[in-house]
C-alpha cells in the first residue's frame, strides 16, 4: 500500500511539473520571389502584353490556373512548424492574383490574409505578403517609393507591415522588399540597389524610433548577395549573431552563401539573392527568437529541372520561349522564429 501510495505521489508531481513547463510557439518567415505571376487580362497602364493569350508565350486560363496551383504546392509543403506565418511574395502583377492564389484548394483552408499596394513598377509587377491571422494581427502598414529619378527608372516599392504576434502580444516590423536587378552588368546596376538599401534603412530607423523594442524581420529578391556592398554595408548587416550590435541586422542566409548555396542559379553558378534579415532583438534569448541555423533554402528535386542543359536548376515557368509548367526561377527561403513563454 506505501508504494503504491509513494508511486501515486511521485506520477502526480511529474504530472505537475510537465504541466507547467510551457510547450514552445514557432511562427515560420519566408519569402518567395514567384517569377512573373501574371494574370491574362490586358492592363493598359502596364507593360504586362508578354504574359497575354495573343503574346508569343500564349499565356492563357490553363497556364495560370496551372503556376497558382504549383505556388499553391510549394507554400502548403513546408513541414511542420516551418508553415510560414508570414510569407513576403514579389513578382505578382496586382492584388487579384495573390487573392487567386489563396482561393486555390491547398491555400484556401490556411485562411491567410493578404497585404498589397500596387506600384509604379512599369511591367507592373508588385511585393505582398500574407499572413496567418492566428499567429498575427496587422496593425498597419504602408510602402516606401524608392527615388531612382536620377538613373530614369522606376522600381518596385518597399512594403512594410507593422503587426502583433498573437503570442507574448509583441510589436513586429516586417519589410518585403524587390531590389532593381542586375540588368546591364553587376558594377553598373549597383548604384540603385545601393538608392534601394539607402531608402530601405532610413525607412526601418524611423518605424523603429516610433517603436523601439520591435522585432524587425526584413525579406526580399535583393538582386545582390550577403557580401555585396547595398547589402553588408549600407544595411549594416553581419553573418555573426554572436557580435551583432543594436545597430546592425543579422542576415541568416550568410551561411549559406558562405557555403556557395543560393535561391536562383546564373549561368551554372548560384547566387544568394533572396534572404531574410532580422534585427538584434530577436537574437537576446527574450520572449521571440530566432531558432539558430534555421534559415534554410526549400531545393527540393521537385522544384527543379529533372535532366536536360539546365538539370538542377529550379523549374521555372518557361525556359525562354519553351513552357516548362514549372514554378519559378527561384527557390523560397525561410526561417523560424520561437517563443518559449515567460
Amino acid at each position: 500500500m506505501r508504494k503504491t501510495a509513494l508511486l501515486l505521489g511521485i506520477c502526480f508531481i511529474v504530472a505537475m511539473i510537465y504541466s507547467s513547463c510551457k510547450e514552445p510557439h514557432y511562427m515560420g518567415v519566408a519569402f518567395y520571389n514567384v517569377e512573373n505571376l501574371f494574370d491574362t487580362i490586358d492592363d493598359p497602364e502596364t507593360f504586362d502584353g508578354e504574359y497575354l493569350p495573343d503574346s508569343f508565350r500564349k499565356w492563357n486560363t490553363d497556364k495560370y490556373q496551372t503556376k497558382l496551383q504549383n505556388l499553391a504546392r510549394v507554400i502548403t509543403s513546408f513541414d511542420g512548424e516551418y508553415a510560414p506565418d508570414f510569407l513576403g511574395l514579389c513578382e505578382v502583377e496586382n492584388k487579384k492574383v495573390v487573392e487567386d492564389l489563396l482561393a486555390t484548394n491547398p491555400l484556401r483552408t490556411l485562411n491567410f490574409e493578404l497585404v498589397h499596394y500596387e506600384s509604379s513598377d512599369l511591367r507592373g509587377i508588385d511585393v505582398a505578403a500574407m499572413y496567418n491571422p492566428k499567429k498575427l494581427t496587422l496593425v498597419e502598414s504602408g510602402v516606401q517609393w524608392v527615388d531612382l529619378s536620377e538613373f530614369e527608372q522606376i522600381t518596385r516599392d518597399i512594403l512594410w507591415v507593422k503587426m502583433k504576434s498573437v503570442v507574448g502580444n509583441e510589436d513586429f516590423l516586417f519589410f518585403v522588399n524587390h531590389w532593381p536587378s542586375r540588368r546591364g552588368g553587376l558594377a553598373d546596376s549597383e548604384p540603385k540597389r545601393i538608392q534601394a538599401a539607402k531608402t530601405l534603412k532610413q525607412l526601418k530607423d524611423s518605424l523603429l524610433r516610433l517603436t523601439p523594442k520591435a522585432n524587425v524581420v526584413v525579406v526580399g529578391d535583393f538582386n545582390d548577395e550577403p557580401d555585396n556592398k547595398s547589402v553588408l554595408t549600407e544595411l549594416n548587416t553581419t553573418g555573426n549573431y554572436k557580435t551583432i550590435s543594436n545597430e546592425q541586422l543579422f542576415n541568416v542566409m550568410s551561411r549559406l552563401n558562405d557555403k556557395k548555396k543560393g535561391s536562383y542559379c546564373f549561368r551554372g553558378t548560384w547566387n544568394m539573392l533572396d534572404q531574410i534579415l532580422i534585427n538584434d532583438n530577436l537574437l537576446d534569448g527574450k520572449s521571440w527568437d530566432y531558432v539558430v541555423k534555421s534559415g534554410k533554402i526549400r531545393n527540393e528535386k521537385w522544384l527543379k529541372q529533372a535532366s536536360g542543359k539546365y538539370k538542377n536548376f529550379p523549374l521555372r515557368t518557361f525556359g525562354g520561349k519553351n513552357y516548362l509548367a514549372g514554378y519559378s526561377d527561384h527557390l523560397p527561403v525561410y526561417a523560424l522564429l520561437k517563443h518559449s513563454g515567460d
